[in-house]
């Protein structure tokens, strides 16, 4: 009499494929997704409609949740709050009266700026982390979830990450002007992209003999630059309304170079 195989039974399938995707998910919580790396998951879904391959997409809590966060997270002005702390004065009543790092060097020194600077550049890259930390998931399904914020998504981030340091509800909507929130960052969502625009930077600066005239010159290019360096027609001109805060933003400094410009040195 022969003797058969133990059958595997549903659960112990579900349960299988349950682990595989529990370590495929604490593998990307620790490294990180890897390039290509596909996030639907391919479980057994409880209706009749794409049982075998359901694509998990972010839902509108989620995008709701991360718009909010970025805003917030964008208001944070480390400018003021330095400022406020080290002398009890607005930062916006002294000297250039804006709540920017080359504000706080007049005001404070330049340690201090240099610090308000990488606060801002850091609170524009941690867009990238605070989706999925903040809405951290309670199962494997939910990691993917989290992770599952595109390019698009990212710029749009950013875009809410620069509005609010520019214009913080906390502050009557008076802020700083976006650009080392908004380097920060495309750090985070197009490294290659921010290393191109910083070249460019340099590039034109010294050709321009005006750091100011470079930096504003560069941005303005970035998402021409996105463009050649493979990052989508969609996504650059989706990165050209985030530029286009901080160009404007920047209005009077832009108003004078070009009057400098035209009268001469």
């Amino acid at each position: 009499m022969a003797v058969r195989p133990p059958r595997r039974g549903p659960s112990s399938a579900s349960a299988a494929t349950s682990s595989g995707l529990s370590a495929q998910a604490l593998h990307v919580i620790i490294t990180g997704p890897a390039p290509g790396m596909d996030l639907r998951y391919r479980g057994q879904a409880p209706s009749s409609t794409s049982r075998n391959d359901r694509a998990i997409s972010v839902s509108t809590a989620d995008i709701l949740v991360t718009a909010i966060l970025s805003y917030a997270l964008g208001c944070l002005s480390f400018a003021y709050y330095a400022v406020r702390i080290a002398t009890g004065q607005d930062i916006r009543e002294l000297e250039t009266g804006t709540a920017g790092a080359r504000n706080v060097a007049r005001v404070l020194g330049r340690p201090a700026a240099f610090a308000v600077m990488a606060g801002d550049i850091a609170k524009g890259a941690a867009l990238m982390t605070h989706g999925w930390i903040l809405l951290r998931p309670r199962s494997s399904v939910w990691i993917a979830k989290a992770m599952a914020l595109d390019v698009e998504g990212q710029l749009i981030a950013m875009t809410l990450v620069i509005a609010g340091h520019i214009w913080p509800l906390q502050l009557g909507f008076r802020g700083g002007k976006g650009l080392a929130s908004g380097f920060g960052a495309l750090v985070a969502v197009m490294p290659l992209v921010a290393l191109g625009a910083t070249a460019v930077n340099a590039g034109l600066s010294l050709v321009l003999r005006s750091l100011t005239a470079g930096t504003l010159l560069a941005t303005a290019l970035t998402p021409i630059l996105a463009a050649i360096l493979g990052q989508g027609i969609r996504a650059a001109a989706l990165l050209a309304l985030p530029v286009g805060i901080i160009l404007v933003s920047h209005r009077e400094n832009i108003s004078r170079l070009i009057r400098e410009r035209k009268t001469g040195p």
